[in-house]
């Protein structure tokens, strides 16, 4: 089954195979704390988004509200054992979690952008707070 709208490419955040203000939009899912390099990735993000274009982040979050810590719990506890079971590679899903503990707060990844030629645009938390959405806009600043 292919898409004729999209095509399939492999490369880093941080020098990507795309011509300068490409895109309309760019979505990243739970990549940011894969990066290697963050202000790299930050700058590619910019330079491949047009003015005006917008970049969405879904990332998870380190501090959810009362329902969410329940989830929390288990993704600490309960995934690693799971992911062991099931992968015997329990050392990845102890990971996730430390790499969880150390990204940044939805307001710091924000200034974060900002400081690099982005301007917030929304910022939306999905129940139980365990993830939010950052909804970010290029300006025509050059970075």
């Amino acid at each position: 089954m292919g898409f004729p709208f999209a095509k399939l490419s492999v490369g880093t955040a941080e020098d990507m195979p795309y011509p300068d203000e490409g895109f309309d939009v760019v979505s990243i899912a739970f990549g940011i704390g894969n990066f290697s390099e963050r202000e790299q990735a930050i700058k590619e993000l910019h330079r491949v988004l047009k003015p005006g274009g917008k970049l969405l982040i879904l990332e998870f979050s380190k501090k959810p509200i009362a329902p969410g810590k329940i989830a929390w719990l288990y993704t600490r506890t309960v995934v690693p054992i799971i992911g062991k079971l099931t992968t015997g590679n329990e050392k990845a899903y102890e990971h996730l979690v430390s790499s969880i503990d150390a990204f940044p707060s939805p307001e710091e990844l924000r200034e974060e952008f900002e400081e690099r030629g982005f301007r917030a645009k929304g910022l939306r938390w999905l129940f139980p707070r365990i993830a939010f959405i950052l909804v970010l806009e290029r300006t025509p600043l050059r970075v």
